[in-house]
């Protein structure tokens, strides 16, 4: 022990009146147990050592650095964030996610994540930062749950493909092209116009009608329509581009509706019927041949000229006049006449061919003539016509009312009121009234509708009783009287 009171032991141990040990190697230990070397390096009783930079070793040869940063004998660091990194570089922080030098992280779950944000889980599924999902296959969904495979082909949520070229397919098969046009399972094509196409090629448009590969079209009604334009509906009855129907039976029938049999013949709207020959017969059974002769169900002929012909050979003209086998003719008022031209009427009155000349004009006992407009003239050259309406030799005409026109057509009616052509009357006292009332009488006085009369000086009198002189001076019925204000 020196003066200090620091002993010596005869193995050259030293101890200090601290109780601090040094032995020849120069290794201290103080009274903790904790020796320190001459290189500075402390270990306390637990075996940890610390160097002269701070840095801790254990028992297990894991170092702590002054930073708290922890390496196992394996190389692996752990920061005081309890982040750990192999001697790879790779770190895992204390969620357990991994990160490796590429910068890939990994998750306990097994899933990594790339610098570019791509997850790929242990089922080797990826999805990129738009959400988008690619499988070990290939195949990727997006966000939306779209699928595309490895061939380009994408599948929505439906169950809707699209292929590379754009065809789409639902779930029941049906496909769907680019330009709109879908095929379902059967091959049955549909385009954007809503026609359908069936593998045999028949179409379907929007309205049902279908078309063969022979062009020929079957509408909703079963009518069908061939490439040269002709129908056919279902009773078999066709009708071509000219509108001329054909039944099963084999008659046509046109667009004026005239109906032509296998024979020939052919029957109008009316129902008259035309054979072969020319011949027509309307719906009454009349016939008419191709000159024109009508021949009705009693055998009765009528010519074009309205003459009637009937089985006893007697004719009868559109004047009803009839004519026998034997030439006599009667007309319509029983009158006959035989073909030497004596006329017998139905009072056995008999008149040869002395009293009617050859213009036709009769002539009767009295001398009174008739034409063969009905026009009686009697033996004063008095006429009468068929309207009853008398003419003298003086070209006055007489009506069946008495009113009498003369020939500068001035009428006078029965009680002997005259107009003459403009329309003025003049009654039998003299007074006249023109076409707008207005009345003159015989002493040259003019009354007018509203009742205003005026004389033959010019002076007015309304129907108030005021009259007014050429001079404007106006008297009223108290005799004031009131001249013009000028």
């Amino acid at each position: 022990r020196d003066t200090h009171g620091t002993e010596r032991d005869t193995h050259g141990t030293e101890r200090d009146t601290h109780g601090t040990e040094r032995d020849t190697h120069g290794t201290e230990r103080d009274t903790n147990g904790t020796e320190r070397d001459t290189h500075g390096t402390e270990r306390d009783t637990h075996g940890t050592e610390r160097d002269t930079n701070g840095t801790e070793r254990d028992t297990h040869g894991t170092e702590r650095d002054t930073n708290g940063t922890e390496r196992d004998t394996h190389g692996t660091e752990r920061d005081t964030n309890g982040t750990e990194r192999d001697t790879h570089g790779t770190e895992r922080d204390t969620n357990g996610t991994e990160r490796d030098t590429h910068g890939t992280e990994r998750d306990t779950h097994g899933t990594e994540r790339d610098t570019h944000g791509t997850e790929r889980d242990t089922h080797g599924t990826e999805r990129d930062t738009h959400g988008t999902e690619r499988d070990t296959h290939g195949t990727e969904r997006d966000t939306h749950g779209t699928e595309r495979d490895t061939n380009g082909t994408e599948r929505d949520t439906h169950g809707t493909e699209r292929d590379t070229h754009g065809t789409e397919r639902d779930t029941h098969g049906t496909e769907r092209d680019t330009n709109g046009t879908e095929r379902d399972t059967h091959g049955t094509e549909r385009d954007t116009h809503g026609t359908e196409r069936d593998t045999h090629g028949t179409e379907r448009d929007t309205h049902g009608t279908e078309r063969d590969t022979h062009g020929t079209e079957r509408d909703t009604n079963g009518t069908e329509r061939d490439t040269h334009g002709t129908e056919r509906d279902t009773h078999g009855t066709e009708r071509d581009t000219n509108g001329t129907e054909r039944d099963t039976h084999g008659t046509e029938r046109d667009t004026n509706g005239t109906e032509r049999d296998t024979h020939g013949t052919e029957r109008d709207t009316n129902g008259t019927e035309r054979d072969t020959h020319g011949t027509e017969r309307d719906t009454n059974g009349t016939e008419r041949d191709t000159h024109g002769t009508e021949r009705d169900t009693h055998g009765t002929e009528r010519d074009t000229n309205g003459t009637e012909r009937d089985t006893h050979g007697t004719e009868r003209d559109t004047n009803g006049t009839e004519r026998d086998t034997n030439g006599t003719e009667r007309d319509t008022h029983g009158t006959e006449r035989d073909t030497h031209g004596t006329e017998r009427d139905t009072d056995g009155t008999e008149r040869d061919t002395n009293e009617r000349d050859t213009n036709g004009t009769e002539r009767d006992t009295h001398g009174t003539e008739r034409d063969t407009h009905g026009t009686e003239r009697d033996t004063n050259g008095t006429e009468r016509d068929t309207h009853g309406t008398e003419r003298d030799t003086h070209g006055t005409e007489r009506d069946t009312h008495g009113t009498e026109r003369d020939t500068n057509g001035t009428e006078r009616d029965t009680h002997g009121t005259e107009r003459d052509t403009n329309g003025t009357e003049r009654d039998t006292h003299g007074t006249e009234r023109d076409t707008h009332g207005t009345e003159r009488d015989t002493d040259g006085t003019e009354r007018d509708t509203n009742g205003t009369e005026r004389d033959t000086n010019g002076t007015e009198r309304d129907t108030n009783g005021t009259e007014r002189d050429t001079h404007g001076t106006e008297r009223d019925t108290n005799g004031t009287e009131r001249d013009t204000p000028w």
